[in-house]
């Protein structure tokens, strides 16, 4: 394993129990008391909007940005890229969401329904996200570039996360 597939699967185990609080808010759904849940979905979305919104900018920008350079445009790095822009999505409608949980006590089966279906939908995307960035993304990467490529590659992941 190279420096490079080194960082990157250490970030996604650094924000793998971060992620694992998305589902576990889910879960919390219907069955925690309302300050908990609110508590959980404020822990998520805080997540979302820094942590992750961070590692998928830092990716755009110099992992995307590497595999068009080297393949062109279009194709895996465009179907990654979507995948931000539904994480995006995603979080604004959880955002949302988390307005009716601050202004009321009680949450209707349609809010809860949402509040579900937006948490377990995020939890699966960034799941198979992670998953096609370390089975697919970085091994192209690193049957294209030299070692000295990858090491440049690597100190722009570090020089953006820092």
């Amino acid at each position: 394993m190279t420096a490079l597939t080194e960082h990157l699967h250490h970030e996604h185990r650094n924000l793998e129990p971060h992620l694992e609080s998305v589902l576990a808010a889910a879960n919390a759904v219907g069955a925690a008391p309302h300050a908990v849940l609110r508590d959980m979905i404020g822990s998520a979305l805080g997540f979302v909007l820094r942590e992750l919104d961070r590692h998928v900018r830092t990716e755009d920008e110099v992992l995307y940005d590497t595999v068009e350079r080297l393949h062109g445009p279009g194709g895996t790095v465009e179907t990654m890229r979507r995948d931000h822009v539904e994480m995006d999505r995603m979080a604004a409608e959880l955002s949302d969401l988390q307005g009716s949980l601050v202004v009321s006590h009680e949450l209707s089966e349609e809010t809860m329904r949402a509040l579900r279906r937006v948490l377990y939908g995020l939890h699966a995307v960034v799941r198979l996200h992670f998953a096609k960035e370390d089975d697919i993304l970085v091994p192209y990467i690193e049957s294209r570039l030299s070692p000295s490529e990858q090491e440049n590659v690597l100190a722009r992941l570090r020089s953006l996360a820092a």
